[in-house]
């Protein structure tokens, strides 16, 4: 039989105040996601910005990154509404001794949303597309001119063990909020994971810190109403008994729906990994490489059968062409500066087309070996090739032995 998490004890003020706002906090933050309203407080966001003097940082649509102005506006206008919330629910219900059935339901939409975030990030890792493998241009870019966020990708996205580690942390994390028994050693499970994310995130400068700090507050809230069982059973070495537990569902009907919808959560969240895995096929690493995939570094161009000097001032000559994955391609100019198009090649017509916003090229090629030769108008320019495994990074590989440090 399905139970509360807590006895029907009379809570002290203090208990009751931080419920009502941390209640209405989560509900908040978690909530609008799950129904696509994500901008319903886009109109007070943009009213408080302007009042701020900020409105021009407000930008119109996501960029990748969860810590902009938007966002922290944003979070202060949830704090106050849950200030406010809770301040007008503490005066209306003043008797009130408790909120066990309250706190029951609120206890399990905390627990999965968690469970729901840590799989679906869990799954982005166990089947790699959230930290992809090092691209061509981040291989021939200097290590000195990378980011810290840039470096913290590059070292997450090397190894497909260490993604394989994070993502089932992060899975079996979510997959323990999901049963009652387990809850409380999955959220300090949890807590572990999440505080190594949220580390990271403020360490390599990582636009994600209010997100996983949220998380990492959900957490402690679902561990809260056993902190003191915590306390003594693990600091002061105190035996503790088992918590006194009261029934939800009576009706046998309840219980019977609570399985069903127990079980086509676990089924939803199933379906995710698989989605996740279908998307690694076309997103992933496991991606084929393509015809001409390949670091492209010039060894000389001539225009009109005559030898084109490569200066380093001359911003208009090519020094490398980075033909990835997934249609992406880089040309770096000889002043170092990276122009990024999609590609297409025409293997049967020897023909390679780039095109960005602002550019459409299209040259014909012959490949020999490690040469590329590209006619472009009355320019010919001569490459040779370069692959991901010439690289040391990427050939070094593991090695049980080492009878020196390899430390390059």
């Amino acid at each position: 039989m399905e139970t509360t998490l807590l006895d029907d004890r009379r809570w002290n003020a203090a208990q009751r105040i931080a419920f009502r706002f941390f209640a209405t906090y989560f509900f908040l933050y978690s909530f609008p996601s799950f129904v696509n309203l994500d901008n319903l407080f886009t109109p007070l966001i943009k009213w408080v910005a302007a009042k701020w003097h900020v409105l021009d940082r407000i930008s119109d649509g996501p960029n990748g990154s969860g810590d902009t102005t938007y966002d922290y506006i944003n979070e202060f206008c949830l704090v106050s509404i849950s200030l406010i919330v809770s301040i007008i629910w503490s005066l209306a219900d003043r008797k009130r001794k408790h909120y066990d059935k309250l706190m029951y339901w609120m206890y399990v939409f905390v627990r999965y949303t968690l469970a729901y975030i840590l799989m679906s990030y869990g799954y982005y890792k166990i089947f790699k597309t959230q930290f992809p493998y090092p691209t061509l241009k981040r291989l021939v870019q200097p290590y000195g001119d990378s980011s810290p966020m840039g470096l913290a990708w590059t070292f997450m996205g090397y190894s497909d063990a260490f993604n394989m580690f994070t993502g089932i942390a992060e899975v079996l994390g979510g997959v323990l909020l999901l049963f009652r028994r387990t809850t409380t050693f999955g959220a300090l499970f949890c807590m572990t994971v999440i505080s190594n994310i949220v580390a990271m995130n403020f360490c390599y400068d990582i636009p994600v810190k209010l997100f996983s700090l949220n998380l990492l507050l959900m957490t402690v809230f679902v561990v809260a109403p056993d902190i003191k069982r915590l306390l003594r059973f693990f600091f002061y070495n105190e035996a503790v008994q088992a918590i006194r537990y009261y029934p939800v569902f009576r009706k046998r009907w309840l219980r019977v729906t609570r399985v069903i919808v127990k079980c086509l959560v676990a089924a939803a969240l199933l379906w995710m990994g698989y989605e996740s895995y279908s998307s690694s096929k076309t997103y992933g690493d496991g991606i084929a490489r393509p015809a001409l995939y390949g670091i492209y570094t010039v060894d000389s161009i001539t225009k009109n059968a005559l030898s084109v000097p490569l200066l380093k001032t001359d911003s208009n000559l090519w020094y490398q062409l980075l033909l990835d994955k997934h249609g992406s391609a880089n040309v770096k100019k000889m002043n170092d500066r990276y122009i990024h198009y999609t590609y297409e090649v025409d293997t049967m017509k020897k023909q390679i087309k780039l095109v960005n916003d602002d550019d459409s090229i299209m040259v014909r090629y012959v490949l020999n070996n490690r040469e590329l030769i590209v006619f472009k108008d009355s320019t010919t320019i001569y490459f040779n090739r370069k692959l991901p495994e010439d690289f040391l990074l990427m050939r070094r590989g593991f090695h049980w032995v080492n009878e020196m440090p390899y430390n390059r």
